[in-house]
């Protein structure tokens, strides 16, 4: 302002003060403050409103499994059908009560984790197959890992679930085998059986005897060669003949 002489007029010179400054500056908008509220649950607040449950049980099916230990009587076990685990996973107790043979898993199929990550370490593995059903469903025979404290007794996992055709329909809640129609998770009710009477072959119809004949001299069978062995009627017609032949010889003889 010096070298361009143009210094403020002093009777109409105002001071600068920190106000002053503060005023002359660009001012931003006020932001409005957002205010929360919980409303109150409503169903017919809107008719595209889907009600989403927080929570929904697993998917368990009620399986029969054997082993050499219990090879007469199938021991009833709840099994987990877990499409997102990678591998069939069984507890290690129901592996000792069953008796199954372990045999050893290949290191590089040690390769299971939780949730949080930590490792599910895996050493051995089972050959298992289960049914349903009283028999109605069997499985074939599969692989199973082997971990030591798993919450649950079974896990059927992908491999499970895809080498026997089971589709999973969540919101029906069924694990039905595409093959054959079955229903892990319902099983249909057995229909009550009904045992059939044994089929029992009638004795065959007594033949009616035969009405004999009355027993004359011309129809008698030749007689024996002992006399006291013929029938009396015999006898007794013998003696008649005999008698009457006497009788006609005496009268030719009186002639």
């Amino acid at each position: 302002m010096k070298n361009s002489n143009t210094w403020p007029d002093a009777a109409t010179y105002t001071p600068l003060t920190l106000e002053t400054a503060n005023a002359a500056k660009p001012r931003l908008a006020t932001a409005v403050p957002l205010i929360s509220r919980i409303e109150a649950y409503d169903d017919d607040t809107s008719d595209s409103y889907m009600d989403l449950s927080l929570t929904s049980p697993h998917l368990v099916a009620t399986l029969d499994a054997f082993g050499p230990n219990i090879a007469d009587f199938p021991l009833s076990i709840r099994a987990l059908l877990d499409i997102s685990c990678p591998s069939t996973v069984i507890n290690n107790e129901l592996v000792d009560h069953l008796g199954l043979k372990r045999y050893p898993l290949p290191p590089e199929e040690d390769n299971l984790s939780s949730l949080s990550e930590s490792p599910l370490s895996c050493k051995e593995y089972v050959k298992l197959r289960v049914r349903s059903g009283n028999g109605a469903w069997i499985s074939g025979t599969f692989r199973v890992k082997v971990n030591v404290g798993l919450p649950v007794e079974l896990i059927l996992g992908m491999p499970f679930l895809s080498a026997h055709h089971l589709i999973i329909d969540t919101h029906a809640r069924t694990a039905i085998d595409q093959h054959v129609g079955y229903d892990l998770i319902s099983p249909p009710t057995p229909l009550p059986t009904t045992k059939e009477k044994p089929h029992v072959t009638p004795p065959p119809t007594p033949k009616k005897p035969k009405k004999a004949r009355p027993l004359t001299f011309e129809n008698a069978p030749p007689p024996t060669l002992a006399g006291y062995l013929l029938p009396q009627p015999i006898m007794a017609m013998v003696r008649d003949r005999i008698e009457s032949l006497a009788y006609q010889e005496l009268l030719a003889q009186k002639d």
